[in-house]
C-alpha cells in the first residue's frame, strides 16, 4: 500500500486483516524498515492485524534531503494523515527506538487516534539542555560520517555494544543488516539531523483528557534503556514497564515470542476495559 503525505510517498504493508481483531501499527528504528518487524508480526497475526510502515526516508518510502521534513511535527502530521484516511481501530501503536519516540509523542498529541501504545527500547526526549546540546553535536557528527562513507559508518553502527544480543549473526540479524545497507545515505543523514535525539523536544505529558495506556519494554541486557524507561514509568501514571529476560536493545529481534505475548496480555487487559 502506498500513501502520499504531501511530498512524501509512504509504503505500508498490511500483513493480515481479519474481521474482529484489533490493529497494531509498527514503527521501526533509525536505518530500519517495516521488514524488520516481520518476525514479530508473524507471531501476532492470530491476535492482531499487523501493519508495518516504512517511516520517512526509510525502506520503500520516499524521503527528502531537507532535515526539517523529518521533524517531530512533520512526522506526526504524516502519521495522523494516514490514520485519518484508514480505519485502523481499535489501534495499538508499537514503536522501537526512533519509532518509539515518535509513537510516544504521537499518542500524547493525538490520544483519540490510538487505543494503546507499546514503546520498545526508546526514550521520550532529553530534558537537560546541556545533554541535549551534546547529543545534537553527536548526531551532526554521525550525519557527516554517513555522508563521508555510509558503508564504514554502518559497520561502526552495527558493532556498537548497544546492539549486542542473543540474535547476533542469526538469519534475522543478517536481514537487519541488509535493510540498513539498502538505505539512502543522504536521507539517513537528513533524518538524523531532523529527528535525532538531540533536536527533538522532550515529552511533556498533557494533563487531563484521555490517558492512553502505555507499555514500556526493554531487554534485560539493555541497561541504558531499562533505566530510561523506568524513569518514564515514574513520570507517566498510566504506564507500565517490563524487562524481557535475555534480550538486548532489539527485543523484537532477540525475543519476538516473549514480546508478542507481553503485547497480547497488555491489550487483553485493555479490551476487558472496553478498548475503544
Amino acid at each position: 500500500m502506498r500513501l502520499w503525505c504531501r511530498d512524501i510517498e509512504y509504503y505500508a504493508e498490511v500483513l493480515s486483516s481479519s474481521k474482529g481483531l484489533p490493529w497494531i501499527l509498527h514503527l521501526h528504528g533509525f536505518m530500519g524498515s517495516g521488514r524488520a518487524f516481520h518476525n514479530l508480526s508473524n507471531r501476532l497475526k492470530d491476535r492482531f492485524n499487523p501493519v508495518v510502515l516504512d517511516l520517512a526516508g526509510h525502506g520503500r518510502s520516499g524521503g527528502s534531503e531537507d532535515p526539517a521534513r523529518y521533524s517531530l511535527r512533520e512526522q506526526m502530521d504524516d502519521i495522523r494523515s494516514i490514520l485519518e484516511r484508514i480505519n485502523f481501530r481499535p489501534l495499538v501503536l508499537h514503536g522501537y527506538s526512533m519509532g518509539g519516540r515518535l509513537a510516544l509523542h504521537f499518542a500524547n498529541e493525538y490520544p483519540d487516534l490510538v487505543d494503546a501504545v507499546v514503546v520498545e527500547s526508546s526514550g521520550s526526549g532529553i530534558d537537560d539542555p546541556a545533554m541535549r546540546s551534546h547529543r545534537q553535536a553527536k548526531d551532526e557528527e554521525r550525519a557527516v560520517e554517513i555522508e563521508s562513507g555510509y558503508d564504514a559508518f554502518l559497520e561502526r553502527w552495527l558493532n556498537k555494544p548497544l546492539f549486542r544480543g542473543p540474535s547476533l549473526h542469526s538469519p534475522e540479524w543478517e536481514e537487519y543488516r541488509r535493510i540498513m545497507a539498502g538505505q539512502n545515505p543522504a536521507w539517513m543523514a537528513a533524518s538524523l539531523r531532523g529527528f535525532g535525539q538531540g533536536i527533538m523536544p522532550s515529552l511533556i505529558p498533557k494533563p487531563g483528557g484521555r490517558q492512553t495506556p502505555l507499555l514500556l519494554v526493554a531487554g534485560e541486557l539493555d541497561v541504558r534503556y531499562r533505566q530510561i524507561l523506568i524513569t518514564i514509568e515514574q513520570k507517566i501514571p498510566h504506564s507500565r514497564f517490563i524487562s524481557i529476560p535475555e534480550a538486548g536493545h532489539r527485543v523484537h529481534l532477540d525475543s519476538p515470542a516473549v514480546l508478542a505475548d507481553a503485547i497480547t496480555i497488555f491489550t487483553n487487559h485493555l479490551k476487558q476495559n472496553q478498548m475503544s
